[in-house]
């Protein structure tokens, strides 16, 4: 009797540890699913920031008629800008940069939405500005 009593014991003992086991591997498995999705919804935050501000310029680059009224309307927009060659604008959570490229008569304006140095969201926009006094 004693010996079926012994192995009982033993047997429910590594049940035990094998519910244990998997229990303990069921939760670093949660754990890095939780870890990730914060990740992803972080990086999705970004995003949609990115396209909100590029598109914003982008309206403000099309309502213009010139280059320069283009780079007055952004500053009017955005004061924290610093206009160079090119346009950059900090803010709390992200860069916007926009960079204007002659090609013939076409102006290119690149627009780019960075987080920290890394380019996140950019877009393109070709605007054929009219010549003054034509």
């Amino acid at each position: 009797m004693r010996i079926n009593r012994a192995s009982r014991s033993s047997l429910l003992l590594a049940e035990l540890m094998v519910s244990l086991l998997l229990f303990a591997l069921t939760g670093a498995v949660c754990i890095r699913v939780l870890e990730r999705s914060g990740e992803v919804s972080r990086q999705a935050r970004v995003l949609t920031r990115g396209v909100q501000e590029a598109s914003s310029a982008a309206e403000l680059v099309r309502a213009a008629d010139s280059e320069d009224q283009a780079r007055a309307l952004l500053l009017a927009a955005y004061p924290q800008a610093r206009l160079e060659e090119n346009v950059e604008i900090p803010m709390e959570d992200g860069t916007l940069r926009l960079e204007f490229r002659q090609d013939q008569r076409i102006t290119v304006c690149y627009i780019t939405w960075c987080d920290g140095q890394e380019p996140v969201y950019s877009l393109e926009i070709h605007r054929a500005f009219e010549e003054e006094g034509l």
